[in-house]
């Protein structure tokens, strides 16, 4: 909290756009919990996220179009990426994926079944108790 009142102090008495500053700290409230790590607010990783979050809210008009005209599914794919930016998604998708992955991996590296410290280690725990269920692991992993 205090690096983010730090952070709005810059743009005291000047009308500006929402700092950045405040989208990462609600990105790391939310990751502290899932993954137990924050973010800087120059992290040119969370920065770049953050661009493409913004980038695909823009589209979100265009990609929302087939919901109400579900015929221009049937238009061919390299259609759909030109005219209504679908290619955000499988972008956003994987950027997503890979985020995820590299968090997860690096919880199984340091995992610790006694000591717990976020949603994703409880998570992996599970999964490793599930594997352990003669009907089936409820879980999934990949």
């Amino acid at each position: 909290a205090r690096k983010l009142v730090k952070d709005f102090k810059k743009h005291v008495d000047k009308p500006a756009k929402i700092p950045k500053s405040l989208e990462v700290s609600v990105l790391n409230i939310v990751w502290r919990l899932v993954a137990n790590k924050d973010f800087g607010y120059d992290d040119k990783k969370v920065i770049d996220f953050m661009d493409f979050l913004h980038d695909i809210t823009a589209e979100t008009g265009l990609l929302v179009l087939p919901d109400f005209f579900p015929i221009l599914n049937y238009l061919p794919k390299f259609l759909r990426n030109y005219f209504l930016k679908e290619y955000f998604v499988d972008e956003f998708k994987k950027i997503c994926i890979d985020f995820t992955k590299e968090a997860i991996d690096e919880h199984r590296a340091n995992l610790d079944p006694d000591n717990p410290l976020d949603v994703i280690d409880h998570y992996l725990i599970e999964m490793d108790e599930q594997k352990k269920n003669p009907n089936g692991p409820q879980f999934k992993s990949g």
